[in-house]
């Protein structure tokens, strides 16, 4: 009898198959010596190799995001969650409002010219209803300025801009530089789209005598590094599809005919030209070296049992935690079975817990296990040790919500009458408070020494303060992991923290690059269908109760289905400030992009602001009674959400838009618009006399 990992079992048949155990690389087990490795090869390959750091700058200019142009989107809600998802950051590590101007920012950037990205125009031109003009770019060494509009051949906008008035803006801002005398660039999105954008815009700059001085490679690659306090995009994209790729059991071939077949194709192509001669540099440095990494002790084992220089021992396999496995360790044991007819397989697994795609993981290989190893018998395991009957009802519903599961129906050996599901919603700032009053609440539930296990969707999810728990609730015992960490484990009681809408959500709103699509196994068609069973994993760590928390201000949709089952699903909903617990208040979402409003801080002093700024500008105004939540606006007048304050302010006559506040006059109190400190609106009137 004998235990192994895939990865042990490879390296032992490799090692039986040539009579020497291979050594593997420290670039496989360490990340930062293989990021490092990577851009260091990048380095060499440009100076061996004439134009391939000419590909590299070509990517980095034109491809280094997944472009979508805006009218391919039908609301300001959709396009907002792609600019999240892609976070429209440039080569200067700056985020700008849109992928239009990350591709001008870094032409500029490669092309060597400084620029500043929205810097106040040079004359004041703020209005009682206009702001401060603040360019898209400005040039100092020239005194030159470029605008971007959003606006295709015909000065049509994206269906979600309001035509007239950006047209309107259109027409001032060139009235503004006329009038000034101050010199303008215009760019606009069809020439993107066509791929003319570059083109134009070197035309126009070199007509006004910008000098242009390509950067090198190397000083690229220097700028981006020192923007990123971790890897830089490049290569970090470089080493997840490098190891992806070579789990996937496909060949550059395929790659480039899947390629030319992408929705992207020419962004593919030209991805596929950098990583090409870096994969044979690598593969080329394991050789020299008689090193494989963890890729290659399955592949080169599948290699040595179909030629025969390997013959299988095992005459009965278990495979434990099948729906982890990837196409590779499929074609393993297919080649096990193989060298062996006689061989019995026995296979666990759950596709419920399959949250491992990224690394190469298949469902349909758990999912279609019949159309893939045509087994004799298949046994549920349809009644867990592990939690009650109250967590396996939220739960079960909850994951088969995504109706491609298989379909099972669970049972638990432990059974409560109470509910075993607490949704606490808090403030933003109020996240330790909530945190504390679970605590207090296990604490009266527990017994000694039981175990509360914090779990995160990333690792700065973690409780800055968590090593303190232990000595202010000494009954209790801490732990923290992520999701993806936890799985296998089990505790008490379980707290999931930050189950939030946003970037770093839960579900996670980062998506994949298009780009590893092409070497990753097919994506699910039921939205958030991972992060679905990512949630379901962390629920399930607990033996009695767990604990969601989100910030009121911007619920996970997942938060939202389980307010949806109330009635059933879980045990109390609470409103946590940093005051301790309020009766739930209404919260306010943006009617522009449909994000959230959350507490933001100023010059001006605090204001609620859209949670997906700077993509979305929009703002609603601070209750001055309870200085605590928002106002939104009724028909006649704006109403506090905080339901136990309700005081009302009146709408400003003046704009139509604001809200009137008492201010302090210099010889009376006077009422003024809340959009005064932003220039849209100097309307003031005296208070009534009291």
């Amino acid at each position: 009898m004998a235990a192994h990992t895939f990865h042990a079992l490879g390296r032992r048949i490799i090692g039986h198959a040539t009579g020497r155990m291979p050594s593997v690389s420290l670039l496989a087990t360490n990340e930062v010596t293989f990021g490092h490795y990577l851009r260091k090869t990048v380095h060499q390959l440009s100076k061996q190799h004439q134009g391939y750091g000419d590909k590299v700058l070509h990517f980095l200019a034109s491809y280094s995001q997944p472009y979508v142009p805006p009218d391919a989107f039908d609301s300001q809600a959709a396009y907002v969650r792609h600019l999240t998802a892609v976070d429209t950051r440039t080569l200067r590590g700056e985020r700008v409002k849109s992928q239009e101007e990350v591709a001008i920012a870094n032409f500029l950037t490669l092309r060597g010219i400084e620029y500043e990205y929205e810097a106040s125009y040079q004359v004041d031109a703020a209005t009682p209803t206009r702001a401060q003009y603040t360019p898209d770019f400005y040039l100092p060494e020239y005194d030159l300025y470029i605008e971007h509009f959003a606006i295709d051949e015909k000065g049509r906008t994206p269906p979600f801009i309001d035509q007239t008035a950006y047209s309107e803006g259109m027409a001032w801002k060139r009235m503004t530089y006329q009038e000034h005398q101050t010199t303008l660039i215009e760019t606009y999105s069809y020439l993107v789209r066509d791929g003319r954008l570059f083109d134009e815009l070197e035309r126009q700059l070199v007509a006004h005598g910008v000098a242009l001085q390509p950067r090198s490679l190397e000083e690229v690659l220097a700028l981006q590094a020192g923007h990123h306090t971790s890897v830089d995009p490049l290569t970090a994209l470089i080493a997840t599809f490098l190891t992806v790729f070579k789990s996937s059991g496909k060949e550059m071939a395929d790659l480039r005919y899947d390629a030319r077949a992408a929705k992207d194709g020419g962004r593919a192509l030209a991805f596929l030209d950098v990583f090409e001669p870096l994969l044979a540099s690598y593969t080329q440095e394991l050789r020299a070296k008689h090193e494989i990494d963890f890729n290659d002790m399955i592949n080169e084992a599948v290699r040595h049992l179909e030629s025969g220089r390997y013959r299988s021992p095992f005459r009965f396999i278990l495979v434990d935690e099948f729906q982890d496995i990837s196409v590779a360790r499929a074609t393993l044991l297919r080649a096990l079975l193989r060298s062996r007819p006689d061989t019995t397989l026995f296979c666990v697994g759950d596709d419920c817990q399959s949250i491992f795609r990224f690394t190469g993981s298949d469902i349909t290989l758990t999912s279609r296990f019949h159309e893939q190893f045509a087994p004799e018998r298949v046994v549920a395991l349809d009644r867990t040790f592990r939690f009650n009957n109250k967590l396996c009802d939220f739960t079960s519903t909850f994951v088969m919500e995504n109706g491609a599961q298989l379909k099972k129906t669970m049972s638990t050996v432990t059974t409560t009458d109470s509910l075993a599901i607490t949704l606490v919603q808090h403030e933003e700032q109020a996240n330790a408070t909530a945190i504390e009053l679970c605590l207090e609440d296990i604490q009266r539930r527990a017994t000694e020494g039981a175990l509360v296990y914090f779990i995160g969707r990333y690792h700065h999810n973690c409780p800055a303060n968590l090593h303190e728990y232990a000595r202010r609730f000494p009954t209790l015992m801490f732990r923290y992991d992520t999701a993806h960490s936890s799985k296998g484990k089990e505790a008490d009681y379980v707290i999931v923290l930050d189950v939030n809408d946003g970037r770093l959500g839960w579900p996670s709103q980062i998506e994949d690059d298009p780009l590893v699509q092409l070497v990753l196994p097919a994506e699910e068609p039921y939205p958030c269908t991972e992060e679905r069973r990512l949630f379901y994993v962390a629920v399930t760590r607990a033996r009695h109760h767990t604990y969601v928390l989100s910030d009121v201000c911007a619920p996970s949709v997942f938060v939202k289905e389980m307010l949806d089952g109330r009635d059933t699903d879980y045990e109390f909903h609470h409103l946590v400030t940093e005051g301790g617990i309020v009766e739930q208040a209404a919260v306010v979402r943006c009617t522009s992009c449909s994000g959230w409003f959350e507490r933001k801080s100023s010059s001006s002093g605090e204001f609620y602001g859209c949670r997906n700024f700077p993509y979305c500008e929009e703002r609603t105004i601070r209750c001055e009674q309870c200085r605590t939540r928002s106002l939104v606006r009724q028909t006649h007048a704006y109403v506090c959400v905080n339901t136990a304050c309700g005081h009302t302010q009146r709408i400003c006559p003046g704009c139509g838009t604001g809200a009137l506040q008492e201010r302090k006059g210099k010889h009376r109190p006077f009422f003024s618009c809340s959009n005064y400190h932003r220039g849209l609106c100097t309307y003031t009137e005296n208070l009534p006399v009291r």
